[in-house]
């Protein structure tokens, strides 16, 4: 594997300006993400609102994403993508002014989430929508394991820049950095230049919206890439759903942890910091992890990547819930992060490899739906449970529960007939 493989497509000015633009908003997620669950814990005391806000911030996509990929094939990709970056700017904005103000509304909070839910999902369409226009189709696998670094390692850049900020100055500055961040980003894609030929489409009704998605899902359930596609909804309900359990596990179950230099852990400032911590080096992880496999071009070798950090997922997550010491903690996050993002990278690359071009679209979407979906429904889900069970506790069975699962699916199913071929056949279902 060449290193210059691995940045091939930077050699393409738009790319690196989407490139650049994408990790700029999706650390301000990040960064947003890390305030305000830490905001909400300190008002409310309770996981439930917790993942009520992370499930805010995440369940639009499910209503957004198929009407943004209509509004992407009828108008300019590049400015809705700028200017859902431009009002998410406007939503952290509010958010952070009624902070400074006084206002401890949790309502307030989890509105101006929702807000910037749907600009969120829709720059995520937008950006996957504008790629293929702007790198030549031999660079495309590169440049979707590039953006892959950005989405899952954004946590890492985010979250690390926000941890100092969230333990020295408060839930404002980390607020304030995401709107710095948010508005960055517009800057970077507003230069953006995109051919136009796409747009010349009819317009779609609602009704050919879900028509097509129906029959989009009826070629999944018939193709074997259903079998993957479901995989990825029990990896992303049951190892990456656990972002709204994290205050109350950094605060409550590290108490009394002892870090290597023998300090107690157990005050609001240092679990501030755990929690930041943690989220930050599980970015890292997801940044390192998909820098590795960015310039594996051997297909052979995706299968085993995608076994191993499969069961990799689960057994990490198991191995964070019982630790009590900060390096084993902060390690054990790392492996998390790496494990996570190159599964879903390598899940991700097998489907798209089994899928007719002409479903293409359609099945990234239904693949961004189930795993955004899941995984906020579960946010949610965890945070209530978390009222009446350790957050340790959820993270260690929902870890063990998902390699048992992978283990028997792989064994009882056509699993491995499905990771041997390397292509789907053409179908025959309408379009």
């Amino acid at each position: 594997m060449s290193i210059a493989n691995v940045w091939s497509s930077f050699s393409t000015r738009d790319f690196r300006l989407i490139w650049f633009s994408s990790a700029l908003s999706n650390s301000a997620n990040w960064a947003y993400m890390v305030g305000v669950g830490w905001m909400l814990y300190t008002l409310t005391h309770s996981t439930l609102w917790v993942g009520l806000g992370m499930f805010a911030t995440m369940i639009p996509v499910i209503l957004i994403g198929p009407y943004a990929g209509v509004l992407a094939d009828k108008f300019n990709r590049r400015k809705i993508y700028t200017a859902a970056q431009a009002f998410s700017t406007c939503f952290v904005t509010l958010q952070l002014v009624l902070h400074m103000l006084g206002n401890q509304s949790v309502g307030l909070v989890i509105l101006c989430s929702l807000g910037l839910g749907i600009t969120s999902s829709t720059q995520l369409v937008m950006s996957n929508a504008m790629i293929p226009i702007i790198i030549s189709k031999d660079k495309l696998h590169n440049a979707a394991a590039l953006m892959g670094v950005v989405s899952h390692g954004a946590e890492f850049f985010g979250a690390g820049l926000a941890t100092p900020l969230l333990a020295k100055f408060g839930v404002d500055a980390v607020i304030g950095l995401s709107v710095l961040l948010y508005a960055g980003a517009a800057f970077c894609s507003a230069p953006i230049q995109i051919r136009e030929d796409y747009m010349h489409n009819g317009i779609m009704s609602g009704r050919t919206v879900l028509r097509s998605l129906q029959n989009g899902f009826t070629y999944i359930r018939l193709q074997p890439i259903g079998l993957l596609i479901l995989l990825v909804g029990l990896h992303c309900a049951l190892t990456m759903a656990y972002n709204g359990l994290l205050p109350a596990f950094s605060s409550h179950q590290m108490d009394g942890m002892t870090g290597m230099d023998g300090m107690n852990m157990s005050s609001s400032s240092s679990g501030s910091s755990l929690y930041g911590s943690i989220m930050t080096f599980v970015g890292l992880g997801a940044v390192l992890g998909n820098l590795s496999t960015a310039g594996v071009s051997d297909k052979r070798l995706l299968p085993r990547i995608y076994v191993i950090t499969g069961v990799g997922s689960g057994l990490s997550l198991t191995f964070m819930s019982f630790t009590h010491m900060m390096w084993t903690t902060i390690l054990s996050a790392f492996i998390v992060g790496a494990t996570q993002a190159v599964f879903m990278a390598s899940s991700n690359a097998l489907i798209m490899q089994r899928t007719d071009p002409n479903y293409q679209g359609r099945v990234s979407s239904v693949y961004i739906i189930i795993a955004a979906g899941l995984m906020a429904l579960c946010n949610l889900g965890y945070g209530s449970l978390g009222t009446v069970m350790s957050p340790a506790t959820i993270m260690m069975t929902t870890g063990l529960i998902f390699v048992l699962l992978f283990v028997v699916i792989g064994l009882l199913s056509s699993l491995r007939n499905t990771l041997k071929v390397m292509e789907t056949r053409p179908t025959s279902l309408p379009i």
